[in-house]
């Protein structure tokens, strides 16, 4: 329990030791309960299968959502962090590579539902216009120069506005008795609200920010290369997580989908945690393994046995308050998302500890095994999904995924010499301790 306490403490210690950090955990949290507030209104209001609807275009979007990203995230962060004096050609350049990518995704998003939903079916045009906030992605830039030049206040404010405007419009489309398609809406009011303020943020931020723009050859080359790793890592992820809800609407329906949605949204509210706990100890992680290899592993070890005792400690309350909580929340139609929820909580045992294996390959320059790792995985949940669902539905899709994440998450780790020594520590962390964890 040492472990979990040291992890628990540093979260809380993080408006005192970090406070851009502890803006931007605000925010998360905040903005996560106004999305699942959303979430409980709408499929109360929508039923089961017009909720499955809903999710299953949502999920699809989603998938082309990441593509129009390209992996440029982080690495045009460090652009601007590392040279804000070339700040011209990295928007320039930044900028036009997120149009190209964001009307490539919105395009391949309409092929792709036209083919395999037909392009006259009312789910076809709710995915064309959920997927309209991809055109509003390249703005993202803006935010990217903000974060590198740690405005995080700013940034979190501007994100909760959106947020808020987001689910009021949620809200007064379900008093107003709006339609099913009237719900694609909200997140195309967010993207541009967040557009409309990441701009003027800037402009205020930085007076001349709007000058010197031009489209660089290098940095577009430079981008692209580094990025191509880390967006075929992120492709692999999304996909082992939606994944499961598309292969229930094709092989069972939209009311299957409903039930996996609502269950996958009270499991998958949590692992905003243990990304808030490990951004909050990476300084320190990064201060040990300068320290030496001792002190570095012994410090990790901690905190995967706190992310571990922690990810148990709301599976087994999930166990003990699941039927109660969705028929709650969500109303007696949804009562069969129960134990799915109960099956699908344990994956963040491995999805915790995950977020430590994330930034120790940072740390290592082993990104590749992240790419590795996460294909493996969603490779694992598709055939997985392919064998269940058909003879256990959402239950089996909820197997499917917890396996998937094991997968990509432990087991996966043990295939490669470089990685073996992380599934080591992650053993240990899952085992009881006994007479360990007197180091602090």
């Amino acid at each position: 329990m040492t472990a979990l306490r040291g992890a628990l403490g540093a979260l809380a210690a993080l408006p005192h030791r970090f406070p851009g950090v502890s803006w931007s955990v605000f925010e998360r949290a905040v903005s996560l309960l106004l999305a699942f507030a959303g979430t409980v209104i709408l499929s109360r209001y929508l039923g089961v299968e017009g909720f499955g609807a809903f999710a299953y275009a949502s999920a699809l979007v989603s998938l082309f959502l990441l593509t129009s990203t390209g992996g440029l995230t982080g690495l045009v962060i460090r652009n601007f962090a590392q040279r804000p004096a070339e700040a011209g050609p990295i928007f320039g350049t930044a900028l036009t590579l997120r149009l190209g990518a964001a009307l490539l995704a919105y395009a391949a998003l309409l092929a792709f539902t036209g083919a395999v939903e037909g392009p006259h079916t009312d789910s076809f045009l709710l995915c064309a216009l959920l997927g309209l906030p991809l055109l509003l992605k390249p703005f993202d830039v803006f935010d990217y120069r903000l974060q590198a030049a740690s405005r995080f206040r700013d940034l979190a404010l501007a994100r909760l506005v959106v947020a808020l405007a987001g689910f009021g419009l949620k809200l007064a489309l379900v008093l107003g008795g709006a339609s099913l398609l009237a719900f694609a809406a909200p997140p195309l009011a967010q993207g541009m609200v967040a557009a409309a303020l990441f701009c003027l943020l800037v402009r205020g931020t930085f007076p001349h920010a709007f000058r010197g723009w031009r489209w660089d050859g290098a940095e577009a080359r430079a981008l692209l290369g580094q990025g191509g790793v880390i967006f075929l890592s992120s492709l692999a992820a999304v996909l082992y997580l939606k994944v499961d809800q598309l292969m229930l609407n094709w092989l069972l329906g939209a009311e299957a989908v409903g039930l996996y949605a609502v269950a996958a949204s009270l499991s998958e509210g949590w692992y905003f945690l243990p990304a808030a706990i490990v951004s909050a100890l990476f300084p320190r992680l990064v201060a040990l393994r300068g320290a030496g290899p001792g002190p570095f592993e012994a410090g990790l070890q901690r905190l995967l046995r706190g992310l571990f005792l922690l990810a148990l400690a709301i599976a087994v309350l999930v166990q003990l308050l699941g039927t109660p909580l969705v028929t709650t929340l969500f109303g007696p139609s949804f009562a069969a998302a129960a134990p799915i929820l109960k099956v699908h909580i344990w994956a963040g045992l491995f999805v915790f500890m995950r977020e430590a294996f994330s930034k120790w390959l940072l740390l290592e320059n082993l990104l590749v095994f992240s790419l590795l790792t996460h294909g493996l995985g969603a490779l694992t949940n598709i055939a997985l999904n392919s064998l269940l669902i058909p003879r256990w539905g959402g239950l089996g899709a909820a197997y499917a995924t917890l396996i998937s994440y094991a997968v990509a998450a432990y087991f996966s780790l043990a295939l490669s010499r470089r990685t073996r020594p992380f599934f080591a520590m992650m053993t240990r962390a899952m085992v009881p301790a006994r007479g360990r964890g007197r180091g602090r």
